[in-house]
């Protein structure tokens, strides 16, 4: 059982009500790697939200940006005009595929990125402006604005505020409620990268091919890495696919047993719990009779039981007076 497109589109409409800008939803991460499913199920998504009244530029459709999801984008923005954020991006052979995919958006996850730099360095501790993880982020960054790319970058799994500031040039960053918290009342990036500067991270964006044609490599994308970027996009890419895919597992099981509650409660009988059928006139009429110590002796004289459903367990719970 999967996370239904009624399901999503009933949630967004319900969020573009509190929001001015464009809603991001998300096809399923699980189809990762199948370009014609993660084409079929966006193209389902934005249909549903524009029989609601949504209209399609206010849509923009979350695919992993593995090699099937960039094409699937490409489908998707040039045949169908779908707006696609492309998440999960590392790199600039990566983020320049991206933008020829035609991505609207493109996410980069900061913090794994960080993260493999440093362990192939073995270094631990804040990062600077040195550091070769920001130096990545701000050279695909500079890159858009060389070129005038209209994609725009969003930055995800932020580390620490301190080293997200040293990037500059952003159009948005994803924020817990602690670090939105944190931030609030100020500027998140100073200003918009001078691409004609001498830092690294400029020179490196003036020597990246542009145009590029990555996806039309025969052998693939991946191919067109070399073996130390690939280990970088694995990194990030594939390993934020797996943390994605277990959280769908665990919403799937988490509404599963909401059903499967439901179902058993909507069907329970009564009479089955309480082990007796209901009193008849007839019946009363001969326990009247009885004497009082055969009353207390009588088959029917239950302790005081009360019966409520259990969501821990799926099944029903019975408390007593006493033990059975």
């Amino acid at each position: 059982m999967a996370i239904t497109t009624p399901q999503l589109v009933e949630l967004g409409t319900a969020m573009l009500d509190f929001v001015p800008g464009p809603m991001f939803t998300f096809i399923d991460p699980r189809l990762y790697d199948n370009t014609a499913a993660m084409v079929r199920q966006a193209k389902s998504l934005v249909g549903r939200f524009e029989k609601f009244g949504v209209p399609r530029d206010r849509v923009v459709i979350t695919i992993p940006a593995t090699e099937q999801g960039i094409h699937a984008a490409r489908d998707l923005v040039n045949n169908s005009s779908i707006y696609v954020n492309l998440t999960l991006v590392s790199g600039i052979v990566h983020s320049s595929a991206c933008v020829e995919a035609g991505a609207t958006v493109m996410t980069m996850s900061m913090s794994p990125l960080l993260e493999w730099f440093e362990r192939k360095r073995k270094t631990l501790g804040p990062a600077t402006p040195h550091h070769p993880g920001v130096e990545t982020l701000q050279t695909c960054i500079s890159y858009l604005h060389l070129h005038d790319v209209k994609t725009k970058v969003v930055i995800a799994d932020v580390r620490l505020l301190t080293e997200l500031r040293q990037i500059h040039g952003l159009d948005a960053v994803l924020l817990s409620k602690g670090q939105l918290g944190r931030i609030r009342g100020r500027q998140v990036t100073t200003r918009i990268p001078d691409v004609t500067d001498k830092t690294p991270a400029s020179l490196r964006a003036s020597q990246a091919q542009y145009p590029t044609t990555f996806l039309q490599s025969k052998k693939g994308l991946m191919f067109t890495m070399s073996a130390e970027t690939r280990s970088m996009v694995s990194a990030v890419l594939y390993v934020g696919i797996g943390k994605m895919k277990a959280c769908m597992e665990k919403i799937e099981s988490t509404i599963r047993d909401e059903l499967r509650w439901q179902i058993e409660l909507d069907n329970l009988d009564l009479r089955k719990i309480y082990f007796r059928e209901p009193e008849t006139p007839q019946r009363k009429q001969v326990k009247h009779r009885e004497s009082p110590k055969a009353a207390d002796r009588g088959a029917h004289n239950w302790p005081a039981t009360s019966v409520k459903p259990s969501r821990n367990s799926g099944k029903l719970m019975i408390e007593s007076d006493e033990c059975f």
